[in-house]
């Protein structure tokens, strides 16, 4: 039986269900070489914190099984590869959370020197980045590299970080049909050095295969040869670029942001002045794009690319999403969270006292309670480090009496103003009257008690408690 693996939303992975966690350090020398030459698919290789330095002469071999190699949770792990990863026989590896620092790979150059390489054509061979930082890489060749002869079927990249690279980042060289995901992930100076290879950042020359970028940020990407780009040269007949951010530290001529793919979705290029200034080949269709407009990165020199305030990036995106990775985007303001607070509870908000909203009237807030005679209370609203309280000041607590002591429903608006609510924000029901319908509450209902009843009066007309009118 086997269990289905999902990462990038459409590419799918098979994992088996008794599948073995494999614990490494940096103990003992190749350590992840030797853990995955005895995984079984399905096992995940658990990786203590640590520098990983794997050299011997043997490939980091993928042959025929799919394998998770992760962080321990909280854990820094930086491989410092000597030789390429390699994927043979439909071999499948997720890589979670690892740093690889492509230093080293110049100290063994006669090897293949990118970092992640196929070793044969199996169609089946995946390969899948999440949460990674690859960085260093100062050869003249690609970080991932296929061909028709050394294949990856599909290349999944999702949450990661290429930074300080010389050549690109991707080059797939005249191959066949290859899928290439990439999401929320950010590139940084990238190819810039003069002498650099020709291809493109992310460059597929697959004859046919999806090519989709979204949602990534692209900072001092410069390709040397001007018919390349920070993403082209695609040959494929469906690719596309959607809510990305591309900048160029300074205005230049001759480089492209986006090359050969079919559409370019709500993206933001500054700083290009090939291609009419928007840096973006006039064969591509662009839908909903900025031209020449800085995204206000922080500090993009030193590496923090997060959106300033008045950035035109921020809402631009696909149903409002901010542009570039999102890993950048500024902290969503916290949600106000409403309590009571009262004698009960030394007066603080804890989650014992914390309101919902009422499913049945917009804008109102209930929470079932059991109160004791003479308790006092007010409600709280707390969102981030600040805090209101209702009703504002001192001494005007609500006490608890005979009638509203026991298993009760407070119901709270924090727009107020409502009549016969304490000081127009809560109202407390009384036993065995919690059912306020939404039909009559209202910011103008007036609530009293006739013969021991609860009775709800708007606009003249009196109600009970489920909302029927009395006659």
């Amino acid at each position: 039986m086997k269990k289905i693996f999902s990462f990038c939303a459409a590419m799918l992975c098979t994992f088996a269900l008794n599948a073995a966690v494999i614990n490494i350090n940096n103990e003992t020398p190749d350590a992840l070489r030797l853990a995955l030459g005895e995984a079984q698919s399905g096992d995940e290789i658990v990786m203590a914190a640590g520098t990983y330095v794997e050299s011997n002469g043997n490939y980091i071999a993928v042959d025929g099984k799919n394998v998770t190699v992760m962080a321990a949770d909280g854990a820094e792990v930086i491989i410092q590869p000597q030789v390429p990863v390699t994927l043979s026989n439909g071999g499948q590896v997720l890589f979670k959370n690892i740093k690889f620092d492509a230093s080293r790979l110049t100290e063994l150059a006669d090897w293949y020197e990118h970092v992640f390489y196929p070793a044969d054509a199996n169609d089946g061979n995946e390969l899948m980045l999440n949460g990674c930082e690859i960085y260093n890489f100062n050869l003249n060749k690609s970080v991932i590299y296929s061909s028709e002869a050394n294949k990856f079927g599909v290349i999944l990249i999702e949450d990661c970080y290429f930074h300080n690279i010389m050549k690109s980042c991707i080059f797939l060289q005249n191959t066949s049909a290859t899928d290439i995901k990439i999401s929320n992930s950010t590139f940084a100076n990238i190819a810039t050095v003069k002498d650099s290879y020709y291809a493109g950042n992310i460059d597929s020359r697959a004859t046919s295969g999806v090519v989709s970028v979204d949602h990534c940020t692209f900072y001092d990407v410069q390709i040397m040869n001007t018919d390349y780009a920070a993403v082209g040269k695609i040959k494929t007949s469906n690719a596309s670029v959607s809510n990305c951010i591309f900048m160029l530290p300074e205005s230049a001529d001759g480089i492209r942001a986006i090359r050969d793919v079919q559409t370019a979705d709500n993206c933001l290029t500054f700083n290009y002045v090939k291609d009419s200034n928007w840096g973006i080949h006039g064969d591509v269709a662009k839908n909903n794009c900025i031209n020449g407009q800085d995204p206000l990165f922080v500090d993009a020199a030193n590496g923090d690319f997060h959106l300033g305030e008045g950035s035109p990036a921020l809402g631009a995106g696909t149903e409002g999403s901010n542009l570039g990775d999102p890993r950048w985007w500024p902290a969503a303001a916290p949600e106000v969270e409403y309590f009571v607070a009262g004698s009960m509870n030394e007066w603080k908000a804890n989650d014992a006292y914390k309101f919902s909203p009422n499913p049945n009237n917009d804008g109102e807030w209930m929470l079932n309670i059991t109160l004791a005679l003479d308790d006092e209370l007010k409600v709280i609203g707390v969102k981030g480090d600040n805090t209101t309280w209702y009703p504002d000041g001192m001494g005007n607590n609500y006490k608890v009496d005979a009638e509203h002591a026991g298993a009760t429903t407070i119901y709270f608006r924090p727009e107020g103003n409502v009549e016969g609510w304490y000081s127009g924000f809560f109202y407390v029901a009384p036993v065995d009257h919690t059912a306020i319908s939404n039909t009559v509450v209202n910011a103008k209902a007036v609530k009293t008690f006739e013969n021991g009843q609860l009775v709800i009066i708007k606009n003249g007309v009196k109600y009970n408690a489920l909302g029927t009118e009395i006659r």
